[in-house]
């Protein structure tokens, strides 16, 4: 029997990683893709997001600049090598985020609103599908 393949295009519904060191945070971004349909994994480290992404695939990822007492630029950037959609959810400028990363990465700026988050995510999966 052939063993079930990963891709992401075989995820239904659409599967996020938040990589969150703040609980109420990580929990409240979970919470608000959830009411919307998404099926979230949460993460409070970088080292906890690597093991969720080597177990499974997502359409994207949420990750906050600052986790824990590491920045995760190098993380977002081995996001990138492997294809796999992210955004900054994170309290930093987005400007600095950007210019670190000399991106115009998506970034959405604690405090959101529910209804940046949800298009900021929507955004980056959108623009990852393959054009038909």
């Amino acid at each position: 029997m052939a063993k079930p393949n990963p891709e992401i295009a075989v995820l239904t519904p659409h599967h996020v990683l938040v990589i969150e060191d703040d609980a109420l945070i990580a929990t409240h971004i979970s919470e608000t893709l959830a009411d919307r349909g998404y099926v979230t994994a949460l993460a409070v480290s970088i080292a906890d997001g690597e093991q969720l992404l080597s177990e499974r695939a997502f359409h994207a990822v949420t990750l906050d600049y600052r986790v824990g007492a590491q920045d995760s630029l190098a993380f977002a950037r081995s996001l990138e090598v492997r294809g796999v959609p992210y955004l900054f959810c994170t309290g930093s400028l987005r400007e600095e985020v950007q210019q670190a990363l000399n991106s115009d990465v998506a970034v959405v700026t604690k405090p959101f609103l529910d209804e940046d988050l949800l298009a900021a995510v929507a955004g980056v999966i959108a623009r990852a599908r393959p054009s038909a």
